[in-house]
């Protein structure tokens, strides 16, 4: 027989993304590691790589305005640019690790997303940091901001046609 759904069931089941696992860097440095991404924490990623990338077209739109007319070529070659698959992974990565380690990113737009990226590119425990998550999980999200990726370009693409018109 089944039971009625309580708030204590709930917090009970909603314990499971509190838990972390902790990485040994070296000898002085750690890192906590989320075991299972949150919802509300996914959410939250997943906006902030909307916000960014948006953001980045309007700038990468204007700059390639010249009054009411845009220059076609000079958008498609710095979306190209900027907004390629390698860079968008980057930044797709690095809003994993800033939402589901306690490393602090500080990062919330395009240019310092990428400083931060280039940081951690450097940086020699990168690989033991993305190693260090569930791949069910990171695989998950990837492919929640792929499809993030395409509801932007399908908005994108519905305002250009009506722009036409």
């Amino acid at each position: 027989m089944s039971k009625n759904l309580t708030l204590g069931a709930i917090k009970k089941d909603n314990a499971k993304y509190k838990k972390t696992k902790r990485i040994q860097l070296d000898s002085t440095t750690h890192l906590d590691v989320d075991t299972k991404f949150d919802p509300s924490k996914r959410a939250l990623a997943k906006v902030d790589f909307v916000n960014i990338v948006f953001t980045k077209l309007l700038e990468l739109t204007k700059e390639a305005s010249d009054g009411d007319m845009l220059d076609e070529e000079k958008y498609d070659a710095s979306t190209n640019n900027y907004l390629n698959e390698k860079a968008l992974l980057a930044l797709e990565i690095l809003l994993i690790i800033k939402h589901f380690t306690s490393l602090e990113v500080k990062a919330n737009d395009y240019d310092e997303c990428f400083n931060a990226i280039e940081q951690l590119e450097s940086y020699e425990y990168l690989q033991t940091i993305l190693e260090s998550f569930g791949k069910d999980e990171f695989n998950l999200l990837l492919n929640e901001f792929s499809s993030e990726i395409d509801t932007v370009n399908a908005k994108i693409d519905q305002l250009i046609k009506e722009q036409k018109q």
